[in-house]
C-alpha cells in the first residue's frame, strides 16, 4: 500500500465513513423499539375496546332479560300468536 492510500484510508476514517454503520444501527434499534411500542399500545386499545363492547353487549343482554321477565304471559307475544292460531284451529273445526 503506498503512502497516498494510507492517508486516503486515514483521512475517510477522520472524515467520520467508518461511523455510518454504527449510526445506522442505533437508527435501526430506535425504530424497531418504536414500532414494538406501538404495536403493543395498538394491541392494548384493541383489547380495551373489545372488553368495552362486550361490556356494552351484556348490559344490554341483561337489560332486555330484566323487562322480559317482568312482562305477564297473557301480554307477551307468545301468547298472542298462540291465541291466534288457536282460534283459527278452533274456527276450522
Amino acid at each position: 500500500m503506498s503512502i497516498v492510500g494510507a492517508a486516503l484510508r486515514g483521512f475517510g476514517k477522520a472524515l467520520g465513513r467508518g461511523s455510518k454503520n454504527k449510526a445506522k444501527s442505533k437508527f435501526e434499534a430506535r425504530r424497531k423499539t418504536l414500532r414494538g411500542a406501538s404495536a403493543k399500545n395498538k394491541l392494548d386499545q384493541d383489547v380495551k375496546k373489545t372488553v368495552k363492547n362486550v361490556k356494552k353487549a351484556s348490559e344490554r343482554a341483561e337489560k332486555f332479560s330484566k323487562t322480559l321477565m317482568k312482562q305477564n304471559y297473557s301480554d307477551s307475544a307468545v301468547n298472542k300468536n298462540l291465541t291466534a292460531s288457536y282460534k283459527k284451529m278452533m274456527k276450522k273445526d
